[in-house]
C-alpha cells in the first residue's frame, strides 16, 4: 500500500537502473534481496519527486522485524 518493492525487483527494472549512480547502484545490489526501496517523504509527510527510500527489517530487543529507514536518496 507504500508502493514499495524489493532491491530484486527494482534492479530488474532498468529505467530504474538507469538513473543510479554508480555508487547507489553498488550499495543497493549489497543490501539483502528482502530489502525495500519506496516513495521518500519530508518531514511534513510531502512526497519528495526523483527521491526514493530504503527500508529493511531489523531484529531489536523490545521488538522483532521492526521496519526501519536505512537511507533517503535522489534530492
Amino acid at each position: 500500500n507504500r508502493r514499495c518493492v524489493s532491491v530484486r525487483e527494482a534492479l530488474q527494472d532498468k529505467d530504474f537502473v538507469s538513473v543510479l549512480s554508480r555508487f547507489e547502484h553498488d550499495w543497493l545490489t549489497r543490501l539483502p534481496a528482502t530489502t525495500l526501496i519506496g516513495p521518500a517523504y519530508d518531514s511534513n509527510g510531502r512526497i519528495l519527486s526523483h527521491s526514493f527510500a530504503v527500508w529493511r527489517k531489523e531484529a531489536h530487543l523490545e521488538t522483532t522485524n521492526k521496519r526501519v529507514l536505512v537511507a533517503g536518496s535522489r534530492h
